[in-house]
């Protein structure tokens, strides 16, 4: 079942860019009352300080720690292999773990879902 969405989430929705400035921020170690009054001066949009808070503790922090978490299991990965350009080959397996995390996330449409408006031909079998 899908979590919720937060109020950062459904404001980005409204505001394009505004989860990825309030991501910024937080990784800039920026207080919740900075990016309360960059928001609000740059979206418009009243984002409580307890909002972002809730958000940091719940999406934000998760993600930050899963991402440190992949990045030290390839590192010790390669150091018992003994590989030299640990950061190219760590980037690259960052970028390999992110295109299939995006192929494991669920479909609205399932990809053997017959098509509605496809008319069936009389001479398939």
């Amino acid at each position: 079942m899908p979590s919720r969405q937060t109020a950062v989430e459904k404001w980005d929705r409204v505001h394009p860019g505004l989860r990825a400035e309030v991501d910024g921020m937080l990784a800039q170690r920026c207080p919740s009352g900075e990016i309360h009054e960059a928001i609000r001066e740059r979206y418009g949009v009243s984002i409580s300080e307890r909002t972002i808070r809730k958000y940091k503790r719940g999406r934000w922090l998760p993600s930050a720690l899963r991402v440190e978490r992949y990045a030290e299991i390839v590192k010790g990965i390669l150091k018992a292999l003994g590989k030299e350009n640990t950061e190219k080959l760590i980037f690259e397996q960052f970028l390999n773990r992110a295109i299939e995390a995006s192929r494991d996330r669920p479909r609205l449409v399932p990809r053997t879902a017959p098509n509605p408006h496809k008319e069936e031909s009389p001479y398939e079998g």
